[in-house]
C-alpha cells in the first residue's frame, strides 16, 4: 500500500517513512493498555466472558474513540498508520471526498480481507459483526469528527518549520 501511495503521488520523502512510526508507537500504547487494564487482557479477561450488553457498550465507545482519534490524526501534521496515510493523502491529492473515499477503501480492504481468510482458512476467521459495522460507519464516523472539530476547534501546528516538512503538496 505504502508503495502504491508514493507510485500515485509520483514522488517517495522520507517523512512518509514515519507513518511506519506510528505504526510502531500505536502498537506499544496498545499492548501497554492491554497489560495495565484487565478488561483489555485476554489472559485476565477472557474472550467472550463479558456480558453482551457490556461488549456493546465497549464496542460503541471505542468505535467513536478510534474515529475521533484518525480524524484529529487527518488534522495534524503527522501522519497517521500507512493504511489512513493512504487515506489522507490520496483523497488530498486527487481531490476526493475524505469520507467517502475511506468507506470506499474500507470496504475493498474487507473485500480482501474475506477473499484472505477463505483461501487461506476456508471460513471466515476474524472477520465478524463488529467488523462489518466498522466497515461501513468508521469513515462516517470520522467525517462527522472531523465536522466537529472543524466547528469548534482551531489547530494549529506547535512547530511550523516540521509541519511544512511534512506537508503533502
Amino acid at each position: 500500500m505504502f508503495i502504491v501511495f508514493c507510485v500515485l503521488m509520483k514522488k517517495a520523502k522520507a517523512v512518509y517513512f514515519s507513518s511506519f512510526l506510528n505504526c510502531l508507537v500505536y502498537g506499544a500504547i496498545l499492548d501497554g493498555w492491554r497489560a495495565l487494564v484487565p478488561l483489555f487482557n485476554d489472559t485476565v479477561t477472557a474472550p467472550g466472558s463479558m456480558g453482551l450488553p457490556l461488549r456493546l457498550v465497549l464496542f460503541a465507545v471505542g468505535m467513536v474513540m478510534t474515529s475521533f482519534s484518525i480524524a484529529l490524526f487527518f488534522k495534524c501534521y503527522l501522519y497517521p498508520q500507512v493504511y489512513d496515510f493512504f487515506v489522507k493523502g490520496i483523497s488530498r491529492h486527487f481531490g476526493i471526498d475524505r469520507t467517502k473515499f475511506k468507506l470506499i477503501f474500507d470496504a475493498s480492504c474487507l473485500l480482501v480481507g474475506c477473499a484472505m481468510t477463505l483461501l487461506l482458512f476456508g471460513k471466515f476467521v476474524g472477520i465478524g459483526v463488529g467488523t462489518l459495522i466498522m466497515t461501513v460507519l468508521n469513515g462516517r464516523l470520522i467525517g462527522w469528527s472531523s465536522a466537529w472539530l472543524d466547528k469548534h476547534i482551531e489547530l494549529k501546528p506547535l512547530l511550523p518549520r516540521l509541519a511544512k516538512q511534512f506537508e503533502l503538496n
